[in-house]
């Protein structure tokens, strides 16, 4: 497979041109992006709590669309399951599962600069630097 998800962290540095973006860029190269729906939340809550302009807003949400959405199916429900059960230890935030879950259900990496985060999930593969 040629596809990627991408964390809400790559999706920002994407969005903000931020001076990681382009390393990003080289690594994910010319796979095909999507987003989990936790990332589109998690964007909505940081343009709510932002200062900006509504045209900044927007450009952002137009920026957002470029990428098509995974929603939850049965099968990454059941996989949200399973990832938390396997972190009682080490609880994971409830939308890192949901991102998780979705690589792994689709047997897609997963883009993150945060990969501590997602330490310990069998089966997910990362991409970071």
């Amino acid at each position: 497979m040629n596809e990627i998800i991408l964390d809400t962290d790559i999706t920002s540095f994407i969005f903000n041109g931020h001076t990681l973006a382009q390393r990003y860029e080289s690594l994910i190269g010319g796979r095909e992006r999507f987003i989990c729906f936790a990332t589109l939340g998690e964007i909505h809550e940081g343009l709510y709590r932002s200062n900006w302009s509504r045209a900044k807003i927007d450009l952002c949400l137009k920026s957002a669309k470029l990428y098509p959405v995974v929603y939850p199916d049965a099968l990454i429900c059941e996989t949200w399951g399973w990832v938390r059960s396997i972190r009682k230890n080490r609880q994971i935030a409830l939308n890192d599962a949901w991102i998780a879950a979705s690589a792994i259900s689709y047997s897609v990496p997963l883009a993150t600069h945060n990969a501590s985060d997602f330490a310990d999930i069998p089966g997910l593969q990362l991409l970071t630097i």
